[in-house]
């Protein structure tokens, strides 16, 4: 059985890797890089709105075993896409990929979404 923890945990997983890569992209601004603030910016945000939401459910629903499905999806997806993201072009490239994936994380946390 699916338990909210699981749910949770996914989440802050999900708002840990968008904290690496806010983290990285400082490290590439300190170091000179260009054209980032609006990245990090909106980042923080989107990381902001993932851990502001919180789905409610039964324990027992298979709704929470498909939203823990969509969660690992969506994490893994996030992940990925940040590991090619180590230098300033390539994650001026990859952004849009990985702010897609962290956007399909707060309709799957809410309910309403089960792909990310």
């Amino acid at each position: 059985m699916t338990k909210i923890s699981d749910i949770e945990k996914e989440r802050d997983r999900a708002c840990d890797i968008i904290q690496d890569q806010i983290n990285s992209a400082t490290r590439m601004q300190n170091s000179g890089a260009q054209n980032l603030d609006d990245k990090i910016t909106a980042l923080t945000q989107k990381q902001a709105d993932i851990a502001a939401q919180a789905y409610a459910a039964a324990l027992d629903d298979p709704a929470m075993t498909a939203a823990l499905a969509a969660l690992q999806g969506a994490t893994k997806k996030m992940t990925d896409t940040a590991a090619k993201m180590t230098t300033a072009t390539a994650f001026i490239g990859n952004f849009n990929t990985f702010l897609a994936a962290a956007n399909g994380i707060i309709p799957i946390l809410q309910g309403t979404g089960t792909t990310a």
